[in-house]
């Protein structure tokens, strides 16, 4: 038993390192913003359906700004054909993708 709970302990220790993966951009924040939004234009079939979301920029608005953090930007990017095979295969997903 104890053995199964050590196991499933290291999975869940594993599981939250590859869900969330920090990449540092050589480039200036800006200049990463500006690349990400030509990466996925110049993309077949990817789009931005909703415009980006100065999250950040909101949450100082709301008198909310967030510690250590000056900028926050959220990207809505979406391929039509994968968002229709996720949506017909388990309707819910469209909660977590934000067609809803």
């Amino acid at each position: 038993m104890a053995g199964a709970c050590l196991i499933a302990w290291l999975v869940v220790l594993g599981m939250r390192h590859m869900m969330v993966v920090e990449h540092k951009s050589r480039h200036s924040f800006d200049e990463t913003v500006e690349r990400i939004k030509k990466i996925v234009e110049e993309a077949e079939g990817w789009v931005f359906p909703v415009p980006q979301w100065h999250f950040s920029d909101a949450m100082i608005k709301h008198e909310k700004p967030f510690k250590g953090v000056d900028k926050l930007i959220v990207f809505f990017i979406c391929k039509a054909h994968h968002a229709h095979n996720m949506v017909n295969a388990k309707p819910e997903m469209a909660s977590i993708m934000g067609i809803i």
